[in-house]
């Protein structure tokens, strides 16, 4: 099974904060409301465009004649993940999407920066989704941030051992923050999960700290030492502002902290796109 057929497969078993909570999709919900309120009433209807496969953005309540595209460079996340139909989708790198001449209203992506390499790809990023959007047209994107000083990997499994993780997404969330050294590296599932099993070698002990059964440690184990191609990039929020907004080719008009376990390392954002830089 290859790195993306494990992905599909692993998707349907995630919870937030590994995959959007209903909180996060009702900030996401208030921000379609307001743009479409904004429209002229002659407008054909929204256009968006997904980065991923995510299915709760397809099941957002859009407004009648919204045009959805989900694009992903994987056919297979897009025929097993996503709920649309095939028309709907794009099979393509979203750092080889060109420049849009009618313009998306809306860009959405769930953890979709975390996948990019710091800084060269998220730079590249930030062109391209410039590109795509109308001025004026929305950027809605939930991140995994990581901020200077977090905790360390031992310090996490010392807290555990008093009081196991209550959550097994968030978990992997906090020890893929606290084993990444720094952004440009990044951190691969296979890296944290090899240097966790070293830690705590037995299956049972480590099912007891994550706060899963047995079955589900080894599940994870199996699929994780396989996802070889998969890296993740956790960058502190004020550097993804900086980027984002430092040259005046975004404005930040909404910033939402969800209140479930690891929140404040998942903040949601809406950036607004304006006609300089392009």
């Amino acid at each position: 099974m290859n790195n993306w057929e494990l992905r599909a497969q692993a998707w349907s078993r995630l919870q937030p904060p590994l995959r959007p909570s209903p909180a996060d999709c009702a900030f996401i919900a208030r921000w379609i409301d307001r743009y479409h309120a904004g429209m002229p009433a002659h407008a054909a209807g929204l256009r968006v465009l997904i980065l991923g496969a995510t299915p709760e953005y397809h099941a957002l309540p859009w407004p009648a004649h919204t045009r959805l595209l989900a694009a992903d460079v994987s056919s297979t996340m897009l025929d097993q993940v996503w709920p649309g139909p095939r028309a709907t989708t794009l099979c393509r790198d979203w750092l080889t999407l060109p420049p849009d001449p009618e313009g998306f209203d809306l860009v959405l992506g769930d953890g979709s920066l975390s996948q990019l390499r710091w800084p060269d790809q998220h730079t590249a990023m930030t062109t391209v989704l410039h590109g795509l959007l109308k001025p004026g047209g929305l950027l809605l994107l939930r991140m995994f941030v990581r901020e200077s000083g977090h905790e360390d990997f031992d310090t996490v499994l010392r807290e555990w051992q008093a009081t196991p993780a209550s959550n097994v997404d968030a978990a992997k969330l906090r020890l893929w923050l606290a084993c990444q050294r720094n952004a440009v590296e990044g951190v691969s599932p296979p890296e944290f999960w090899r240097q966790l099993a070293a830690r705590i070698p037995d299956v049972s002990h480590l099912a007891r700290l994550l706060g899963t059964s047995i079955d589900a440690a080894r599940r994870i184990t199996d699929e994780y030492l396989h996802m070889e191609q998969l890296r993740f990039h956790f960058v502190p929020e004020t550097d993804l502002m900086r980027l984002f907004c430092g040259d005046g080719r975004y404005q930040l008009v909404e910033r939402y902290v969800p209140d479930y376990p690891l929140g404040q390392y998942c903040p949601s954002v809406a950036l607004r796109t304006t006609a300089a830089g392009a």
